[in-house]
């Protein structure tokens, strides 16, 4: 996904394949209802550092990328989160630094 294919996603709106969390300092704790929700689906795209005001969702970033996407990822290999392995494909998208 590039910068611009996120900013056109933001204007769609959340969907059934597609959920924004905050996650700037911390991975939210709904993160892993929403990854259960699309292991029993289809799948879908998770993305860490939207945030909503009002009817509006903004990229609001994440302050320690890689201590987010470490803690998510040993969360959901630990065993303790998910009852079975989830295949996943990280991506990290940087804009204006």
């Amino acid at each position: 996904m590039t910068i611009n294919q996120l900013k056109k996603i933001l204007q769609a709106d959340e969907w059934n394949d597609i959920e924004f969390k905050e996650a700037r300092n911390a991975v939210p704790k709904s993160t892993y209802e929403t990854v259960c929700s699309f292991a029993n689906t289809h799948g879908g795209r998770l993305v860490f550092g939207v945030s909503q005001k009002d009817e509006n969702f903004i990229i609001s970033g994440v302050d320690a990328p890689d201590k987010i996407q470490n803690d998510f990822l040993s969360a959901l290999h630990a065993g303790g989160k998910v009852n079975h392995d989830i295949q996943i494909a990280e991506e990290r998208l940087v804009l204006d630094g």
